[in-house]
């Protein structure tokens, strides 16, 4: 049975005339997107996303998301990866500006696919893979007036602030602002990973060669990436933080590769040192964090949260942080809930 109504761009983009009161369906890879905007209304406010969708035809259409479905998106726009974001919006109305359509979500009915496995969106897949020979085009996003900074953000309600205790008790998938220290390196994962440099994916080593798995090649290119996992806490409760290789290199001042070569080196002055001592730089620094909440940390209270962006904001910490870095955790909880110390 066919769930979708899917609706080609040709009749969008041609001045076809749409019923707007419709529920239709698209599918399209996603090329550019807008920074995160506000609306208000009264006393109540809504943030919104634009995003422009591109068939196989290379036609094109804008689509505006709302809500809870710009946290759904905003985490795979802000991965850098070589591999086309295929998107599936289901139940969304059009409508009509200067004589051109574009596509909007509705309040509680319009639901997203994103990379998923639905036949729509691996029949999508492969049209586009032989209309573009896999030169696909780069995700870019375009920077408006109304590009929003940590402070923005947490002023206008656009992220919310919670501790960490009120962050793990979440029940819907999100993003929040975060203010903690760091106190620990989990370093049963290492720090990097050597990744392709086509597609920043790990990479296997086979004697002497790399495989890249995605393009099922052996790989030549290849370059140090952070995959840095860290313990803070706030003074309400610990959880980890997963930092990949631009937040990671924010924080530590330097690239996986700058530390790489500087620990190999060092190795063989120094037979115990196993990782790179600029990572004992950030502990006990203070931090705001925007951490996205997954399902898997509702469903399986899994305490690992993807980090999306940092600061270390001294006036923003001095607001937020309030008294939540005293000790008020004795020594004794901090070592039962530290289950991985520096190695």
């Amino acid at each position: 049975m066919n769930i979708f109504n899917l609706r080609s761009f040709d009749q969008l983009t041609n001045q076809h005339d749409v019923d707007e009161t419709e529920l239709l369906d698209v599918v399209g890879q996603v090329v550019t997107y807008e920074d995160v905007k506000t609306y208000k209304q009264g006393n109540d406010q809504s943030v919104f996303i634009n995003v422009v969708l591109e068939d196989d035809q290379r036609n094109k259409i804008l689509a505006t998301l709302w809500s809870e479905l710009v946290d759904q998106i905003q985490h795979y726009l802000n991965e850098s990866t070589d591999e086309p974001l295929i998107v599936v919006f289901q139940h969304m109305k059009a409508q009509k500006f200067r004589g051109n359509y574009s596509v909007r979500s509705c309040w509680y009915q319009t639901k997203i696919w994103i990379n998923s496995t639905l036949p729509q969106s691996i029949d999508f897949k492969s049209r586009l893979l032989a209309a573009r020979q896999s030169n696909f085009e780069r995700i870019t996003q375009i920077s408006s007036q109304q590009s929003y900074s940590v402070r923005d953000e947490l002023d206008k309600g656009i992220v919310l602030f919670k501790t960490i205790r009120d962050l793990v008790q979440c029940t819907q998938e999100c993003s929040y602002w975060i203010a903690a220290k760091l106190i620990n390196l989990e370093l049963d994962r290492g720090w990097s990973y050597l990744a392709c440099n086509k597609c920043n994916r790990k990479v296997d080593k086979v004697e002497n060669k790399y495989f890249c798995k995605k393009f099922n090649e052996e790989e030549f290119s290849v370059t140090h990436r952070y995959r840095l996992q860290v313990r803070v806490m706030d003074g309400t409760a610990f959880i980890s933080l997963l930092l990949w290789n631009r937040e990671a290199m924010q924080l530590i001042g330097k690239s996986a590769k700058e530390l790489k070569e500087r620990l190999l080196e060092t190795s063989i002055a120094d037979a115990d040192c196993s990782y790179p001592s600029e990572l004992d730089d950030i502990l006990y620094k203070k931090f705001m964090f925007k951490v996205i909440v997954k399902q898997e940390n509702i469903e399986s209270q899994v305490e690992v949260y993807k980090v999306l962006k940092l600061s270390d904001d001294d006036d923003l910490l001095k607001e937020y942080n309030h008294s939540l870095f005293e000790d008020t955790i004795t020594v004794n909880i901090f070592y039962s809930q530290t289950s991985s110390y520096k190695i």
